[in-house]
C-alpha cells in the first residue's frame, strides 16, 4: 500500500513536473520508508510469534497488533486513493 503511495507519487511527477519537484521526491521516499518499516515490522511479530506462543499476553499484543495494522491499512488506503484522484484525475503533481 505504501509503496504503490510512493509510486503514485512518482508517476504524478513524471506526467507534471510543475514544481515542488523536491517535496514529491522527499514525500515518495518518506513513503517509501513507510512501507519498509512496515515489512520490517511483520518480520518482527513473527518471529516473536514463533518465540512465544500462545499465553494472555500473546493474544493481547496480538489484538493490538491488528487493530494497529488496520488502522494503518486504512489511512495508506485513503491516502492512496487521494493521490490517485490528483495525479489521474485533476492532472497534477500529488504535492505541488
Amino acid at each position: 500500500m505504501w509503496l504503490a503511495l510512493s509510486a503514485i507519487v512518482i508517476v504524478g511527477l513524471a506526467l507534471n513536473a510543475a514544481g515542488l519537484v523536491l517535496v514529491n521526491i522527499a514525500m515518495a521516499i518518506v513513503f517509501a520508508g513507510c512501507s519498509a518499516f512496515l515489512a520490517w515490522r511483520v518480520r518482527v511479530v513473527e518471529n516473536l510469534l514463533c518465540g512465544h506462543p500462545g499465553g494472555p499476553e500473546m493474544r493481547r499484543f496480538l489484538i493490538v497488533e491488528a487493530f494497529s495494522a488496520l488502522a494503518m491499512l486504512l489511512v495508506g488506503f485513503l491516502l492512496l486513493m487521494m493521490a490517485s484522484f490528483r495525479v489521474f484525475s485533476e492532472g497534477y503533481p500529488v504535492f505541488g
